[in-house]
């Protein structure tokens, strides 16, 4: 999920191999970023995954982002960085209790 003021990042204690992030390779052959500004550019263009190294441990009892692996920590900065909004909470867990807040994040009423 992704609003204006940060994101929130579910189900990163199955990622355990690879992690990858996509950017777009447009119909011309440039690779941008951006999402498509036109709709026959999003129909052709073509997804460009960046791959990044996973991480192999259980990361459930992880409560503060210093305790995530090397990898996992790389992983959501490349994230915060391509899409441009910082990762507020981080999923670790399927309880509601595994997570990690990385940034305080407006909560609506």
């Amino acid at each position: 999920m992704i609003d204006s003021s940060g994101s929130i990042f579910t189900h990163k204690d199955a990622i355990i191999a690879a992690a990858k992030a996509i950017v777009n390779r447009l119909p011309d052959g440039s690779v941008t970023q951006d999402f498509p500004g036109h709709q026959s550019d999003f129909h052709h263009s073509q997804p460009v995954y960046e791959e990044l190294e996973g991480w192999g441990v259980d990361i459930s009892g992880v409560r503060s982002f210093d305790q995530l692996p090397a990898a996992a920590r790389t992983y959501l900065r490349r994230v915060e960085e391509l899409v441009a909004v910082p990762v507020a909470i981080v999923g670790v867990g399927q309880r509601r209790d595994q997570i990690v807040m990385l940034r305080e994040y407006p909560v609506a009423a």
